[in-house]
């Protein structure tokens, strides 16, 4: 867990950096400077918590052993990291997705997609599969919380910029001069 922590802080900070400069560009109608936040956001998230990702795949014992020098525990820890990390990477999206949803003022949809992954999925999952996988069930918990927390928050996130890139179109054809009326 320490060590999904300091994969996911600096996604936390680039979600919280990221949260003003859409809700004020979206309050200003610059919806093409919300929509390159949001990629920029999603990008250097996502490619953060990826290299946190291939790290923990290349040195998992030494990233373990800094929090515990019992060899046992390392190997159980090795194992478990392995499965926890599965799906890690898709995590930078979800966050960044979520926080935009509140810096649109979509609070019922940012609340859901914050709430997803370490509740709404996490904790049914939490309870049945170890039921049905012991400790595995456990591990795999979150994995399987990440990519369910990750498809939701992508088909949320479609359809928002589906209805975004409608709006856009409307605002360029409402401020767009008409030509059957002279000096607009």
């Amino acid at each position: 867990m320490s060590i999904t922590t300091f994969l996911i802080m600096p996604a936390m900070g680039i979600s919280q950096g990221a949260q003003p400069i859409i809700g004020y560009n979206h309050g200003a109608k610059r919806y093409d400077r919300v929509k390159s936040t949001l990629l920029q956001a999603i990008v250097a998230a996502t490619s953060i918590v990826t290299l946190g990702f291939i790290v923990s795949k290349i040195w998992p014992a030494q990233l373990i052993g800094l929090f515990n020098k019992n060899e046992e525990l390392i190997k159980l820890g090795v194992h478990a990291m392995d499965i926890f990390f599965k799906f890690i990477p898709l995590v930078g999206l979800q966050m960044i997705s979520s926080s935009y949803f509140q810096a649109v003022g979509k609070s019922r949809q940012a609340t859901l997609l914050a709430l997803s992954r370490q509740v709404i999925i996490f904790i049914p999952l939490l309870l049945i599969l170890p039921r049905f996988w012991g400790l595995e069930g456990v591990w795999w918990s979150a994995p399987f919380s990440d990519l369910g927390a990750f498809v939701l928050t992508g088909a949320w996130l479609w359809y928002e910029m589906k209805q975004l890139n409608k709006t856009i179109v409307l605002a360029h054809t409402d401020t767009a001069p008409d030509p059957a009326v002279p000096g607009t």
